[in-house]
């Protein structure tokens, strides 16, 4: 068994870097027990304790996986980024957005092209698809 420090940190107590960064402030600093095996652990904390531990994250485990395995697409942010970041990347692309930015309207058309090409590379439904979807299983008047 051994004893390691660790820094408590909280987000609610960050300081804002002169770059725009977060810094999160410490606020405590614990100690914690690393147990080298099981027999030690059950001696310290007692076996329902040991239990009552193992079922938590275990059920903390088993909620996790289930929530990973729910998101069926990532989220618009997540493509948003991936577009500007293969926009930015590639030169000729970097090129159309920037004789782009003085025309209303012209830089949001280009991303979403580029989150459609994104989408359909990942097997994604393109924009709209769910509502056309929808549009042909309402009832005629």
């Amino acid at each position: 068994m051994k004893k390691i420090k660790f820094e408590v940190k909280s987000a609610r107590k960050s300081e804002v870097k002169p770059d725009g960064t977060k810094e999160r402030k410490v606020v405590a600093v614990i100690e914690l027990t690393d147990y080298d095996n099981l027999a030690e652990m059950v001696s310290a904390l007692g076996e329902q304790r040991v239990y009552e531990l193992a079922n938590a994250q275990s059920k903390t485990n088993e909620k996790n996986a289930a929530r990973a395995a729910a998101v069926d697409e990532p989220s618009a942010a997540f493509l948003r980024n991936k577009a500007l970041q293969s926009l930015i990347t590639n030169p000729a692309k970097l090129a159309e957005l920037q004789a782009a930015t003085g025309t209303p309207g012209k830089v949001e058309e280009i991303l979403a092209e580029e989150i459609a090409r994104i989408k359909a590379e990942m097997g994604l439904p393109a924009a709209g698809a769910e509502e056309e979807d929808e549009a042909e299983l309402a009832p005629s008047a």
